[in-house]
């Protein structure tokens, strides 16, 4: 490890170990230090960011409370649980259904779940709406192994869905009752993804600081006659998700036409 590759900054008004913290954070994210990785001995690690040893305990404690890093007695310090991907290649996937397909346990909370006006004049843009329709909104919190990692916020058109609010959405999923229980095809869903700090409310939700960073996904799901079918928020823990898709360059437009 190069200490040169990352100076913090004393003077910052962010303590220093809160920095020293969100640089092993992002190491883990990015996938640099993978699952079961072991850390340097903290002498070792103090010395090369030029730190006390105080100040990396406490940055690592840190780490220890959010379940991103572990520690052993006798045999060091470890990188946790896995990050967990929402993989959004080739294929239209749900969380729920990513963490199905990778095998890990998951609950579902229903925060909210209620009828009710909007006045919000982009909601009302996105679904196609009259200014006097209503809209469904359905709060959701996914944990696992207890912690809180992404809460999800829908708007559906009221008119559309009658008997929405006596589903269980503990036990039923959102896409799965849009296809299932409507029978609607679910054909698309245009995503917008941003970088983004908890605001208090989401923070408390999510159980992390008020201002860490976190991923914001906001998507809306069409059918095949391009109908908005309904549109959701994503706040996704930023310690704990990493969002991946892939893109095919067109063959023809990357070309050079060659001419003499």
């Amino acid at each position: 490890m190069n200490a040169e590759t990352y100076l913090f900054n004393k003077k910052n008004s962010l303590p220093l170990y809160i920095q020293v913290a969100n640089w092993i954070r992002a190491k883990v994210v990015t996938g640099e230090w993978p699952e079961g990785y072991k850390l340097p001995p903290e002498v070792d690690l103090a010395k090369d960011l030029q730190i006390s040893r105080g100040t990396l305990r406490h940055a690592l404690s840190i780490l220890i409370e959010n379940h991103i890093i572990e520690q052993t007695h006798g045999k060091g310090t470890f990188v946790g649980s896995a990050i967990l991907e929402q993989n959004w290649a080739y294929k239209l996937t749900t969380t729920s259904e990513e963490l199905n397909w990778m095998g890990i346990p998951f609950e579902t909370e229903v925060l909210k779940l209620t009828q009710m006006k909007v006045s919000d004049e982009r909601i009302i843009s996105l679904l196609h709406l009259k200014p006097e329709q209503e809209i469904i909104f359905l709060r959701r919190l996914r944990r696992i192994a207890g912690l809180p990692v992404v809460l999800h916020e829908t708007y559906f058109p009221a008119a559309m869905y009658p008997g929405l609010l006596k589903i269980d959405f503990t036990n039923e999923t959102m896409t799965g009752t849009l296809e299932n229980t409507y029978d609607l095809s679910v054909t698309r869903a245009d995503h917008t993804i941003s970088a983004i700090y908890a605001d208090q409310s989401i923070a408390s939700i999510l159980e992390i600081n008020h201002g860490e960073p976190i991923i914001y996904d906001e998507h809306v799901l069409f059918n095949a006659n391009d109908v908005a079918l309904e549109f959701t928020k994503g706040y996704f823990r930023g310690d704990r998700f990493r969002l991946k898709t892939v893109v095919y360059r067109d063959q023809a437009s990357g070309k050079q036409r060659v001419t003499g």
